[in-house]
């Protein structure tokens, strides 16, 4: 995977390597989890 911000590599990795790191693909991931968390 790639995570990209304006146009630039940010990130590169799999899905575990990036969950691991906790960077912007961390926090996007989580930020959509806590999201549908309050969907009833």
């Amino acid at each position: 995977m790639v995570v990209m911000d304006q146009g630039r590599i940010i990130e590169m990795g799999t899905h575990d390597e990036l969950m691991a790191a906790e960077g912007t693909y961390y926090g996007l991931i989580t930020m959509q989890w806590s999201a549908g968390s309050d969907v009833a």
